[in-house]
């Protein structure tokens, strides 16, 4: 196994097991691809990306799809108050519905969240583009 996918998979506190371990050289392979992809285009690989981890460990997506959704959260992370803006968002929700959510439903609404702040920013930038330049992939 590759040292890089071996700490990758540390990373993201992926265990391996007899049951997992024949799939293991097509998540190598996946992580192999998407780090090239992303090094062509000067962004790092991020282990804590859902989309990143989803394509490695499961396979979902296609690679020009997760490479184009990590250029732009680098975009949002690098050029804006994104994360920050998120944060806002979700303890905005949080103070206004104090009832208790099974994980999942509050991961979707975590994740609704997200999506709302990325697509206001999206709009400001197009309003007023501030020097920046969107990802043209």
């Amino acid at each position: 196994m590759p040292e890089e996918f071996s700490k990758y998979l540390g990373y993201i506190d992926y265990k391996l097991t007899t049951y997992n371990t024949s799939a293991t050289e097509g998540r190598a392979a996946r992580h192999a691809s998407l780090k090239a992809a992303l090094d062509q285009r000067g962004i790092p690989l991020n282990a804590d990306s859902h989309v990143n981890r989803s394509f490695i460990v499961h396979g979902q997506g296609s690679l020009e799809s997760t490479v184009n959704t990590a250029e732009e959260k680098h975009f949002l992370f690098t050029h804006t108050k994104y994360y920050q803006r998120c944060e806002d968002k979700i303890a905005e929700f949080r103070g206004t519905n104090p009832r208790w959510y099974r994980r999942y439903e509050y991961e979707l609404i975590v994740q609704t969240k997200r999506c709302e702040v990325q697509m206001k920013i999206m709009l400001e930038h197009l309003a007023d583009a501030r020097g920046f330049i969107l990802p043209s992939h």
